[in-house]
């Protein structure tokens, strides 16, 4: 298992691939917009974007998530949390809930639900079964928790502010 890091410094957002590269498979984690990068660095490890996760829906910035599904026919794999909230994913995914895993080769996926930055926010631990199958070995966890700091609550609103920090 590894795990390439994307950064688009103009938005300080970090974007993942993780993959598998015995299996030839890869999931990319919270693609920024231009997604030419994943395809190219896809193409160049021979590598399969078979999965796309998302930590939650961006209001910071313009995830790439559907044009890389429709490039790459891979599966979304989205937050189960958005119903009956502000904002709700309107386009079909496979909707993860806490302690959902995704495996392919030896690369594990596992959804953590952690609101706080938005209701529906998942964060993901990362493991490779082929070292250790119980530890994880990263945790990914979007704009939930920054080095010294939390992600921000109060981008919601007012209303949901005490909420979403609590």
């Amino acid at each position: 298992m590894q795990i390439k890091q994307f950064e688009d410094k103009g938005l300080s957002q970090f974007s993942y691939v993780v993959f598998c590269e015995n299996e030839g498979i890869a999931a990319v984690v919270d693609p920024q917009r231009d997604v030419d990068g994943y395809i190219s660095f896809a193409k160049e490890n021979n590598l399969t974007i078979k999965y796309i996760f998302e930590t939650h829906i961006h209001a910071d910035f313009a995830s790439g998530i559907r044009e890389l599904e429709a490039l790459t026919k891979a599966t979304l794999k989205l937050s189960s949390y958005d119903t009956n909230e502000t904002f709700e994913y309107a386009f079909p995914h496979d909707a993860l809930k806490d302690g959902d895993a995704v495996t392919f080769g030896s690369v594990k996926i596992e959804a953590v639900h952690t609101p706080g930055h938005t209701p529906e926010h998942l964060s993901f631990l990362v493991y490779d079964v082929n070292r250790d199958a119980a530890q994880p070995s990263h945790f990914l966890s979007g704009d939930f928790l920054f080095l010294g700091s939390l992600g921000r609550p109060d981008l919601l609103g007012e209303d949901a502010k005490l909420a979403l920090a609590k």
